[in-house]
């Protein structure tokens, strides 16, 4: 039995631990794990946020304002970002901490879903699902910066653009298919009042999601990094370093208006379109596959645009095509809804299928490699942090329109609708700064990067 143990031991050190890319191949294979690490990794956060996250928390009876607030926890926890960055910066072996962060965090959010089974009393059950909500952001956002730079440990930065751009399209196809599959088994048991057993299939997915994503995770090997840590940093310390960079700040400041600009208004829209405008889960379900099958076929040119001239400027671009889709939302409304929300959603799906990716390699198009991590640690936190002020301003508009019932031309303006207009709005004058300073910043250039050393 002692054998047996430590030769099980040997086996985990060996694939957590010692598992070093030694040759191309061992990249190519690592990256390979990567995409279907993003697959399902990105297929379980779409089940656990936006319309499906906004009709759970409508079943288990929650109301639309704090609906809007419980939904963009997210970027509140995301200040355990730094926390994750400076643990990282003292442990040169970061596999082991992502790939069981990855999995706690996982299984929890397949316990959301049975949480109603076992507990009977509604506000003990919100509380529940809002904790548990906390904890498994709180710890994505704990490993979210060394997971980042691991997989841009592995991806040399002149073919990244391809990379990811073919990442994104395996993980749309396996999100469409799977939001078919969940829309479906909502909208039939909804349909026979017994959505709860919807939520527990839902749940079901997850879990298995979950699972597929730690075995993917545990075959992607680790490389040295060329990093320069940045040890025995405070936290202080490291938000003053990040803050004060001249390099670095038009970066933060674009990530962080663009994220303030989300925040303001996308929490309250999933409940519109499910509450006020009564657009069903399978409706949803296709248009997401429809738009899906959209973001395939033009992901690799965004890839090919940001190789051929940056990610900042197709990161400009992304954000001032969801800006127009959003002051467009801005005119939703039951009379309209039947085609206007196809065409909007189809319009904006073009920027949201490069925003992800293209936010992440400004990034690191930007930082220095002294001290990497904490600075996409950090710029997230504050990002997040002001973000999700964005949500009560959100939530102080919804309660005053509701308040007042404002009318234009004789229509009466719902809550959502101002915020839709507004966010578009600050969207425009973030794609705006990109565009005027951000892109006339040099980026760093790094070609060791995803190369056998």
């Amino acid at each position: 039995m002692y054998y047996y143990i430590m030769y099980l031991c040997g086996r985990l050190r060996r694939r957590f631990i010692h598992q070093i890319p030694e040759n191309k191949s061992h990249y190519k294979i690592s990256r390979n794990a990567f995409i279907v690490d993003g697959a399902t990794a990105n297929t379980i956060i779409a089940l656990v946020s936006g319309v499906y996250l906004s009709g759970f928390l409508e079943y288990i009876g929650v109301s639309p304002t704090l609906n809007g607030i419980i939904s963009a926890l997210p970027a509140l926890v995301s200040i355990s970002q730094p926390l994750g960055a400076i643990y990282a910066q003292n442990h040169p072996k970061r596999k082991p901490f992502v790939c069981a962060g990855a999995l706690i965090h996982r299984l929890i959010f397949t316990s959301l879903f049975f949480v109603p089974c076992f507990i009977g009393n509604k506000a003990v059950t919100v509380a529940a699902v809002t904790l548990l909500l906390c904890i498994a952001h709180f710890i994505a956002a704990f490993i979210s910066p060394a997971a980042s730079n691991w997989i841009i440990s592995l991806t040399p930065q002149k073919i990244r653009g391809k990379y990811f751009s073919t990442r994104e399209m395996y993980t749309l196809a396996t999100l469409s298919a799977v939001s078919l599959i969940a829309g479906f088994f909502l909208d039939r048991t909804k349909a026979s009042e017994n959505q709860g057993l919807g939520f527990i299939i839902v749940g079901v997915i997850v879990g298995i999601l979950a699972i597929v994503n730690f075995i993917s995770l545990s075959r992607v090997m680790e490389p040295e990094s060329i990093e320069q840590p940045a040890k025995g940093i405070s936290l202080a310390n490291a938000i003053k370093m990040v803050a004060t960079d001249k390099e670095f700040r038009p970066v933060l400041l674009a990530y962080t208006a663009y994220n303030l600009a989300i925040q303001i208004a996308v929490p309250y829209h999933g409940i519109y379109l499910i509450g006020d405008l009564q657009i069903s889960y399978n409706t949803i379900s296709i248009i997401t596959f429809i738009c899906s099958i959209e973001k395939i076929v033009i992901m690799r040119r965004w890839g090919r645009l940001a190789d051929k001239t940056s990610w900042a400027n197709a990161c400009k671009i992304s954000i001032g095509i969801i800006g127009i889709a959003h002051i467009a939302n801005s005119l939703l409304m039951p009379q309209n809804a039947w085609w206007l929300y196809p065409v909007t959603a189809i319009a904006s799906n073009i920027g949201w299928a490069a925003i992800g990716i293209s936010i992440l390699n400004v990034q690191y198009d930007y930082a220095p490699l002294k001290g990497r991590t904490l600075y996409i640690g950090v710029a997230a936190a504050i990002s997040g942090l002001i973000g999700f002020f964005g949500v009560f301003i959100g939530s102080f508009i919804m309660k005053m329109t509701i308040k007042t019932q404002p009318y234009l031309f004789g229509i009466e303006l719902k809550g959502q609708q101002i915020l839709m207009l507004l966010s578009g709005l600050l969207l425009l004058g973030c794609s705006v700064y990109i565009s005027n300073v951000l892109e006339k910043k040099q980026k760093i250039i790094n070609n060791k990067e995803g190369s056998v050393l």
